[in-house]
């Protein structure tokens, strides 16, 4: 009997993104979590829980403009910044920076709900989902990397899923090339950030220097050379800035903020530097990207420096590590221009998608060797993980 009056039954809806389970779904969704629940702990991952209420900070610090746009977030009673969770791995590192943990072999596994909003542009994107997974915190040895990213996959089999295509990256091998040009860590972001536009073509090098230049990042050579000759000495910018410094300039010095200024302007990188590192980051994605096969090698020469082919090598490395599977059908590819995570990862990077028309992600991982110093720890930590 239909006991709801009309139109009642359509404000009730669950919200976009957002779903019941049945209770055949809900089982078949348990056992999935407890067969991969099993399969962590035979390796040795312990099982724990956490908040679904995180401070808003703890997230953003980690993903920063990453996730910010995508959290559920609000004021609570108290009048704390808080946030739904979007995923586990904050909450991890928080958990063993509180515990005062050893630095070496802490593993942690976790499963439960997380939240991410989503504008509605992908009709199949859930708001609300279940995240399974792990995270070995104190080694940084590539048989960790390449158990993390094996696990990921042994999970994926006991989903019944055929096969999957798995896209391996390293951060650190892009900011390697990079500041091997002289630039600095904000410049390197900005290209990471801009690494699928360049790789798709949609822009040209010259077009993302002169959006760099527009921004501020980098100056032309002749100006910047100008301006670090008189920034070199103190005595010109003191005559210049004397009257602007003459008040009260609160916890700095005047000498500290005269520091920080020859500091900052000399660290600028010209227009011409940040070509050439684009020029030879477009060669390198041209030679190095495409599909990575069971033995095969990967030579550069010398064009990119041995701490670029050392890099390569690892990566081939942690594939070789990983092995073959008889349940699941994995295609490799090396591509570097993932956008996911560059303000904490900082080596091996990976999503796995499914082998549909969408190429669903359905996973992904990394390492992340300075979240812990980054959320309040003393010094960096070597940590990996993943999550489906």
């Amino acid at each position: 009997m239909n006991t709801l009056r009309a139109g009642t039954l359509l404000s009730f809806q669950p919200i976009l993104g957002m779903r019941d389970l049945s209770p055949l779904e809900l089982e078949t969704k348990n056992r999935v979590i407890d067969s991969v629940s099993k399969l962590l702990a035979e390796n040795g991952f312990e099982m724990a829980d956490y908040p679904i209420v995180e401070p808003t900070e703890l997230f953003v610090k980690k993903s920063g403009g990453d996730i910010g746009g995508r959290l559920y977030s609000f004021v609570d009673p108290g009048g704390n910044r808080v946030s739904l969770r979007p995923e586990f791995t904050s909450s991890v590192i928080r958990s063993f920076l509180l515990e005062g943990s050893p630095n070496a072999g802490v593993r942690r596994q976790y499963a439960g709900p997380v939240f991410r909003y989503s504008d509605g542009q992908y009709t199949n994107e859930l708001k609300q989902f279940t995240q399974i997974g792990c995270e070995l915190i104190g080694s940084d040895s590539l048989q960790s990397d390449a158990q993390i990213l094996r696990l990921a996959l042994q999970a994926l089999s006991l989903t019944d899923t055929p096969s999957v295509t798995v896209r391996m990256g390293n951060v650190g091998l892009i900011r390697s090339l990079l500041t091997g040009h002289g630039l600095n860590e904000t410049i390197c972001f900005f290209v990471l950030s801009n690494l699928a536009t360049l790789r798709a073509g949609a822009m040209s090098s010259g077009e993302i220097v002169k959006r760099a230049t527009d921004l501020g990042l980098v100056s032309d050579l002749q100006g910047q050379a100008n301006r670090n000759q008189q920034l070199s000495d103190k005595e010109y910018i003191e005559s210049h800035m004397s009257e602007n410094l003459s008040g009260n300039t609160g916890r700095r010095s005047r000498s500290d903020i005269i520091n920080r200024i020859v500091a900052k302007e000399n660290t600028k990188v010209d227009s011409k530097s940040l070509s050439k590192a684009i020029d030879q980051l477009t060669l390198f994605l041209k030679i190095a990207e495409g599909e990575l096969s069971l033995g095969s090698s990967l030579d550069l020469g010398t064009d990119f420096g041995k701490d670029v082919q050392q890099k390569i090598n690892e990566l081939i490395s942690i594939r070789e590590g990983v092995g073959d599977f008889t349940s699941l059908e994995v295609r490799y590819i090396l591509d570097f221009s993932t956008s996911r995570g560059l303000t904490y990862y900082s080596g091996l990077i990976f999503d796995i998608s499914l082998d549909n028309t969408d190429e669903t992600v359905v996973g992904g991982g990394g390492r992340y060797d300075g979240l812990v110093r980054m959320l309040g720890g003393s010094e960096d930590v070597p940590a990996v993980g993943f999550a489906i």
